[in-house]
């Protein structure tokens, strides 16, 4: 390319340098012009063609249906609600909609994968249309609940689950109290002097009875008719 290039440029500066005759420059000319412009044109056609590259830009089409989208948004404001940021809710479950899923799961004890199971979804869409529908006796549960909103999700979750927590601020029954029935007391002992009276007579009676089963025991026999002494 160098060498065509530099054999132009010094059949250009002869023919500039070398006078020709007016009669014979019509001519020279013409053959002058042709040899140029086939340097020139074998010059060009030495040269590598340039390859042109067109851009094509590809529209990624949506799978997602519009039903699919709107319950993609209920699960956004709600996890947003119960204070799961989940960013923007315009119905496409990215990063920030993950890591909500996943914070939402481990705050109630579920498998922290970022995907909502059917119950999961379902409790917490439940939830909060719950919350929104208790209006300022709602509000006054979160103030109440020091861990606010979460703490609201994990009462109603317990409640699913039938256990009956008392709310913060309120105050519980007291538990039952078992009834004991004491036996009847005892017959009071008498003491002082009753009591000995008592003694004595006791002691009295039991002497009489001794002495009246000596004298039975020393009474004479009765005969009998068949002979000898009865025999007691």
């Amino acid at each position: 390319m160098h060498r065509s290039i530099l054999t132009s440029a010094i059949v250009m500066v002869a023919l500039a340098l070398n006078p020709v005759s007016r009669a014979n420059a019509g001519s020279g000319d013409a053959v002058a012009g042709a040899i140029i412009g086939g340097i020139i044109g074998s010059a060009i056609a030495s040269q590598p063609r340039q390859k042109t590259y067109t851009k094509r830009t590809y529209t990624k089409k949506s799978t997602v249906s519009s039903a699919q989208r709107a319950e993609n948004r209920s699960v956004q404001h709600a996890l947003n609600y119960f204070d799961f940021n989940a960013g923007t809710p315009d119905g496409v479950m990215g990063r920030n909609s993950r890591s909500a899923v996943y914070a939402y799961q481990a705050q109630l004890g579920y498998p922290a994968t970022g995907q909502l199971t059917t119950y999961e979804k379902d409790f917490l869409l439940t939830s909060h249309n719950r919350a929104l529908a208790g209006g300022p006796a709602t509000s006054q549960m979160i103030a109440a609940n020091p861990m606010g909103t979460r703490g609201l999700l994990l009462t109603y979750r317990d409640q699913a689950a039938g256990i009956m927590t008392a709310q913060p601020g309120t105050v519980s029954a007291p538990p039952p109290v078992a009834t004991v029935v004491a036996a009847p007391p005892a017959e009071p002992q008498a003491t002082g002097p009753a009591a000995v009276t008592a003694g004595v007579a006791g002691a009295v009676a039991g002497a009489a009875n001794t002495q009246l089963a000596a004298a039975a025991s020393k009474a004479p026999q009765m005969p009998s008719f068949f002979g000898g002494v009865g025999q007691r």
